[in-house]
């Protein structure tokens, strides 16, 4: 019974650490749906502990628990593809964008719109004086 309500409480807890990072845009709506999903489930796993049971005998496995780390498993593989995916476009992006700021800057250099050296192609000076 303890341990029922220790799981309980911490999925409550997890899902309200989800909503609020929701709530204040620091998670976005597509990862708090996973987080949602795995919480719920976790209550439905607390208030039906004998379904575990049924579900590891059902996929032939012994021990439930196990299942239960199989799941864990699985989960976080999925986690780590799906972010794996967010940082190589993350990465396309970043690499289309400074290859754009590159030719901007060629192009401005090239039409006396700067005072650029041409190893500093990062730099922002430009022939507009600051405050304008």
């Amino acid at each position: 019974m303890k341990s029922t309500i220790f799981f309980v409480i911490l999925t409550v807890i997890m899902l309200f650490v989800v909503g609020n990072l929701l709530r204040s845009r620091r998670i976005r709506e597509r990862y708090a749906v996973l987080w949602v999903l795995v919480g719920l489930f976790m209550l439905v796993l607390v208030a039906f502990p004998v379904l575990l049971d049924r579900l590891a005998h059902l996929v032939g496995i012994a021990v439930p628990s196990n299942l239960l780390f199989i799941l864990a498993i699985a989960m976080l593989l999925g986690i780590t593809l799906q972010l794996t995916l967010e940082v190589s476009r993350a990465e396309d992006r970043s690499r289309v964008l400074a290859e754009n700021v590159a030719i901007l800057n060629l192009e401005m250099r090239e039409a006396g719109l700067t005072h650029l050296a041409p190893g500093d192609e990062m730099s922002d000076t430009t022939d507009v004086p600051p405050g304008r």
